[in-house]
């Protein structure tokens, strides 16, 4: 029973994770398509913690993530 709501958290928490960087990448392609290039472009962090507020994995947003 407990692996469920684990699991089911994990999925839903995948699920918004997805949809927000989703959401970002179709704010880019816009600004791209529209020809915005100067420091118009979206940027962001996604980060991914631990429950004890460990980092796991961050992603940056824009073209200075090198």
């Amino acid at each position: 029973m407990i692996e469920a709501i684990v699991f089911g958290f994990f999925a839903y928490f995948g699920t918004e994770l997805g949809e927000y960087a989703h959401d970002k990448y179709d704010e880019v392609k816009e600004c791209i398509e529209a020809k915005c290039y100067n420091n118009s472009l979206p940027l962001g962090e996604i980060q991914i913690l631990t429950e004890d507020n460990k980092e796991m994995s961050t992603t940056e947003l824009g073209d200075d993530n090198g």
